[in-house]
């Protein structure tokens, strides 16, 4: 992984260094300095898997009437109702990473979900959870408008709650929950490290409820490792150690404008295979895949023509119109190669006509793209 350390510069002033280790030699390093030079921050590299994370932070000064624990608490449930909603994964407190490194004049808690199974594949899937969650809020208090709530299975939390995740700021009204925490290699403070110039390191909470646990899977042996250590590594956004389940995907990625792909089938052509066999596209076969699992994909067709590919879905039946599971009718994902995008329409007669707004393909599933932009010159690729 990459830490980033923020330390005194020669001549005054602080600057920040890069470090490439393992985790675990990271921390029996970090721990022999004073608590003063801890200033070390994870980063959370652009398109590597990680957990969902949370900044919650107001200024105490402009809220004196803000119950920032009851705040946390309320959050918590709201994640984990949007998540077992969405994505059908169980969350509680007891899976939640909780660090506090609040003053007199500011609250401030990072909170980290290492729920078995919520594996986000980039950080900017989760900051579009995030956001969405936020967003839902805001639409419900200024315009009172509740079907985003019911599309992300948080009907059941009131108007009156809601506002209690309000805050003041020194310019605008706002939510304690910090919606720009999601860029690409972002730093993320570590567990026991200060801003730099600052002795308010973040530690456990008291109302962290999270104990560490060893991956059965684990290559070392867990008695080597100390419940420091461990909490530690749990602590971690992008360090899984564990072989992931399916990754989660929410929202758009982050991708550049697609230009036109090489045509793997010649036009006028249609072809169309089951689902144990491949399309012409194998990588966006198996992000397809991992879009819908636990279900999967009962037959695909490639129209060569539109250079689209249809994938019937089999066992997953969520639908972006009615923001829930169809009883027994399953989903279509169509992916344009051309535009390199994809969208979901729907087997069931309640949603004849509807299609879901254009997602951008990861473009690691595009190959043939450095191919057209190729100019001859080798050295550059």
């Amino acid at each position: 992984m990459v830490f980033g350390c923020e330390e005194r510069a020669p001549g005054g002033g602080g600057r920040r260094v890069y470090l490439v280790c393992h985790p675990n030699v990271f921390w029996r390093c970090d721990v022999q300095k004073q608590p003063e030079h801890r200033c070390t921050y994870e980063v959370i590299r652009q398109g590597v898997p990680c957990k969902l994370y949370l900044d919650l932070e107001f200024d105490r000064t402009l809220n004196a009437d803000r119950d920032g624990d009851a705040m946390v608490d309320l959050f918590i449930r709201m994640i984990a109702a949007a998540v077992d909603h969405l994505f059908q994964i169980k969350c509680t407190r007891r899976d939640v990473v909780d660090l506090c490194a609040s003053s007199n004049k500011k609250f401030s808690r990072h909170l980290i979900f290492n729920s078995k199974g919520l594996v986000f594949k980039d950080n900017n899937h989760v900051g579009n959870l995030v956001k969405d969650i936020c967003g839902a809020v805001k639409a419900c208090l200024l315009h009172n408008r509740m079907e985003d709530l019911t599309r992300l299975g948080l009907q059941e939390f009131s108007k009156d709650e809601l506002n209690t995740l309000r805050v003041t700021s020194s310019s605008e009204h706002s939510l304690f929950c910090d919606e720009c925490v999601y860029t690409k290699n972002r730093n993320f403070r570590v567990y026991k490290s200060s801003k730099f110039g600052k002795r308010r390191p973040l530690v456990k909470s008291v109302h962290n409820q999270y104990t560490p646990h060893q991956c059965s899977k684990a290559s070392r042996d867990p008695r080597d490792i100390s419940s420091e250590e461990a909490f530690f590594l749990d602590s971690l956004v992008s360090y899984i150690e564990c072989d992931p389940e399916p990754l989660v995907h929410h929202g758009r990625s982050d991708a550049a404008a697609p230009t036109r792909p090489l045509t793997a089938v010649p036009p006028g052509d249609c072809v169309d295979g089951g689902g144990g066999s491949c399309s012409p596209y194998l990588e966006i076969d198996r992000f397809v895949r991992d879009l819908v699992a636990p279900g999967g994909v009962r037959r695909w067709t490639y129209f060569a023509d539109s250079e689209r590919v249809v994938y019937d879905i089999v066992g997953y039946r969520f639908c972006q119109n009615v923001g829930r599971w169809h009883r027994s009718n399953n989903i279509i994902v169509v992916v344009n190669v051309r535009e390199a995008s994809f969208y979901q329409k729907c087997h069931d007669p309640a949603c004849q006509g509807f299609r879901s707004d254009e997602r951008a393909l990861p473009g690691r599933l595009l190959p043939w793209r450095r191919l057209d932009e190729w100019d001859g010159d080798e050295a550059d690729y």
